[in-house]
């Protein structure tokens, strides 16, 4: 396998379209520690750094096929025994967000599994305030979309180009709404932003267009609806592992 897509949701246009495109779908299963509204999204379960993919020791026993499908495609697995995922801050330990050779991430919620890599490989961890630093970005090639200022001003404190967009408009399983991080997914492959939902339909699409335009990459559609918050699209590729 070397080109796959982990995402939680079913849903048959989101699965079909990615399928169409030529991945891998690999459904992601709940995990029982983590409350029912966000058990099955890709940003809570696990976080890729390098060539490593950091992910809850209980949860990997559970989930042979999304594991397997790490192994085939070379990264290498760090497992974290951690129990604690009951709520806020503890919830979001891997929501972490690594771009440009720099890990975004509230510090007081981050995974020290997270922290022993990061420091093992010289990478900087840089604070945000906002714990949900994955679902709160969307990665658009050397860009990131984002509706939180904080976010927004960090990560332009880091030379990343950066689009702040409005807050809402996106939906989301048990609370008020979603992250644009969260209702999308980068693949490096196709160079290509794929949406959980219609894109047009949000009210800053033209900006987003504009913005990915100026990165030169594609946006792609993949259903009809509003934007929904799935817990991102979580892309892979082979690889060569270089981190442990």
């Amino acid at each position: 396998m070397i080109n796959f897509v982990a995402l939680g949701s079913d849903a048959p246009d989101y699965v079909n379209n990615l399928q169409n495109r030529g991945y891998e779908v690999i459904t992601v299963p709940r995990f029982s520690l983590l409350s029912e509204p966000v058990s099955r999204h890709c940003d809570m379960l696990f976080a890729r750094v390098l060539d490593a993919v950091v992910i809850n020791e209980k949860y990997s026993c559970s989930a042979s096929s999304l594991t397997g499908a790490f192994n085939a495609a070379g990264y290498s697995i760090v497992t974290d025994n951690s129990e604690d995922f009951s709520k806020y801050p503890e919830e979001a330990k891997y929501n972490v967000l690594y771009h440009g050779g720099k890990i975004y991430g509230n510090k007081k919620c981050v995974s020290p599994v997270i922290v022993n890599i990061a420091e093992k490989n010289s990478i900087p961890l840089i604070h945000v305030n906002q714990g949900y630093a994955a679902c709160s970005c969307a990665v658009c090639g050397e860009g990131i979309i984002t509706a939180d200022p904080s976010v927004f001003r960090v990560l332009t404190e880091n030379s990343v180009s950066c689009l702040l967009i409005s807050e809402g408009n996106i939906g989301i399983n048990g609370y008020s709404f979603g992250f644009i991080g969260g209702a999308s997914g980068y693949s490096p492959t196709d160079n290509t932003l794929y949406f959980c939902g219609d894109i047009k339909r949000h009210p800053d699409y033209k900006r987003i267009s504009n913005f990915a335009d100026s990165m030169g990459v594609s946006l792609f559609s993949l259903g009809d609806g509003p934007l929904f918050d799935i817990g991102g699209l979580a892309f892979f590729r082979a690889v060569s592992n270089n981190a442990r």
